[in-house]
């Protein structure tokens, strides 16, 4: 088991889940034990998804790492994250995109106070309760969107926010078996990759996702 930040870090790079430096310096930032709920924090530096309440999870690391890598950040992207949970992934998003923004948006209302309290500490970490299913029109465009969970597919409302070349990453699938998909606008459109990812995420709930 890994015993520190350090020791999880090093095994998502040995093994390329981490594939830049700028992905490894926001994993070596961001400790994951700060976003890990008290009575778990032994478990903190496993690579395994971890229960948080409210029948969510923070993703297991070596999945943070992978969707980090394929958003194709830049340091000033702006970025629309939906579905906060435990915060971690946003507070990795702004150490990489050190000059830009983070956009987060959590459905669930205890989940997105205790996140937001953790999130303080990233000044360019800004959280919203609300339907991430739908977006952030009024924050949009995005450059960057990611989804922490499962979608039957990516909805228009996310394309529609999507700026010019702009990049959306997120599972999508049945309810409870995804693939990680990535999409791209173009001059021509939407362009859609199968990342070759198998995944389960916790399903998103709203108006424009899974309904219950």
């Amino acid at each position: 088991m890994n015993e520190k930040n350090e020791d999880l870090v090093n095994y998502l790079v040995e093994r390329e889940f981490i594939r830049s430096s700028k992905v490894e310096k926001a994993f070596l930032d961001v400790d994951r034990a700060n976003f890990v709920p008290e009575e778990l924090k032994n478990y903190s530096y496993t690579d395994r998804p971890l229960g948080i309440g409210e029948g969510q999870t923070i993703s297991a690391p070596h999945m943070v790492a992978m969707q980090t890598e394929f958003l194709l950040l830049e340091k000033d992207s702006k970025v629309l994250e939906v579905g906060t949970g435990s915060g971690y992934q946003a507070a990795i998003l702004s150490r990489v995109v050190e000059e830009g923004e983070v956009h987060t948006i959590e459905l669930i209302k205890e989940l997105h106070e205790k996140s937001s309290e953790k999130l303080c500490e990233y000044p360019n970490v800004f959280t919203y309760l609300g339907d991430g299913s739908r977006g952030l029109p009024s924050k949009a465009p995005f450059n960057r969107i990611v989804s922490t969970g499962g979608v039957p597919e990516v909805p228009a409302s996310w394309v529609s926010q999507l700026s010019k070349e702009g990049v959306i990453v997120a599972p999508v699938g049945e309810k409870y078996h995804q693939r990680l998909k990535r999409y791209r606008r173009t001059g021509f459109g939407i362009d859609e990759e199968d990342l070759n990812v198998p995944c389960i995420f916790v399903p998103i709930i709203g108006k424009d996702a899974f309904s219950d």
